[in-house]
């Protein structure tokens, strides 16, 4: 019984010492887990970071043409009544016999010899001077590109039993022409309506030319390329006419109107003049003025 003691515990060690010589594989290595990605901020734009904005913009409120009007007109009052007397018209029946004298070839006392005149059209311009040097009249028109374009007649004037004749140096007549020189309505501005009856510098029918306070041809050019290049055409139903003479400054409303590219005819003056309440409107030297004013542009 003790041999089998002894042998059972020698088989015993000699299978642990086999136990620990056997050679066990290695475990196989096991990957490490990926990092996470790092997560970075996108930056909030203009468009993600506030609210869409789908509401529409209110619309603009039409200008109130009457309450504009009513201020104008209060304005001008207070002109008219701040000047120490209003300007005293020209002398239409001077001008006229000083006229009549000139083209008889006479002094032409009373006729303003340094005066120019101006008539306005749709698409046009002419300039007039009539003095001691004789008779000169200018034609502004617009090309189709938008150029002022100018072409100009002179010549010396002679009275005939028609109206009057310009001649040139030949004493050949170039032009011919029907004339009247009045007042507007006895007492208002002065005007030449002169009817073209032959040669083409003049557009065919009548012109109303309007005496201005151009004093120079440059004068003068200044004036009638002003109108084209401002020509405007306002609907006083429609259009702002409390600034339509801004930025004049002086006592002529001829002068004015054809620098703001409006003419400045009686027809059109009265529909301005309506607009303002300006009543039996006809051109008188206080009427001009208050229409001025009322219109955006300084006595001065």
């Amino acid at each position: 019984m003790k041999r089998w003691t002894v042998w059972c515990g020698a088989l015993a060690l000699a299978l642990a010492l086999a136990a620990c010589g056997r050679d066990e594989p290695a475990p196989e290595p096991t990957a490490a887990p990926e990092p996470a990605p790092a997560l970075t901020a996108t930056p909030e734009t203009a468009e993600s970071a506030a609210p869409a904005n789908t509401a529409t913009p209110a619309p603009t409120a039409a200008p109130d043409l009457d309450a504009l009007a009513e201020l104008a007109r209060q304005a001008g009052l207070e002109a008219l009544a701040g000047l120490p007397e209003l300007p005293a018209p020209p002398d239409t029946a001077s001008l006229q016999a000083g006229l009549e004298g000139l083209l008889a070839g006479q002094d032409g006392a009373g006729w303003n010899a340094d005066a120019y005149w101006i008539a306005c059209l749709d698409d046009s311009a002419c300039t007039l001077h009539i003095g001691a040097g004789g008779f000169t009249l200018a034609r502004y028109t617009l090309d189709e590109g938008g150029a002022i374009a100018v072409s100009e007649l002179s010549g010396q004037p002679v009275l005939d039993e028609n109206g009057f004749s310009v001649v040139d140096g030949n004493g050949e007549p170039v032009l011919a022409f029907g004339w009247e020189l009045l007042a507007e309505d006895g007492d208002g501005l002065p005007r030449l309506d002169l009817e073209s009856r032959s040669g083409e510098a003049l557009p065919a029918g009548e012109l109303s030319f309007y005496m201005t306070s151009a004093a120079s041809a440059e004068e003068a050019d200044a004036l009638a390329r002003g109108y084209l290049e401002n020509r405007q055409t306002p609907d006083p139903a429609t259009d702002d006419m409390t600034t339509l003479l801004a930025g004049y400054r002086g006592v002529s409303i001829v002068d004015a109107c054809i620098l703001n590219g409006l003419d400045p005819s009686l027809e059109n003056r009265a529909t301005y003049a309506a607009h303002f309440g300006i009543e039996g409107y006809r051109g008188t030297p206080e009427q001009n003025l208050y229409l001025l004013t009322c219109m955006g542009g300084t006595i001065a």
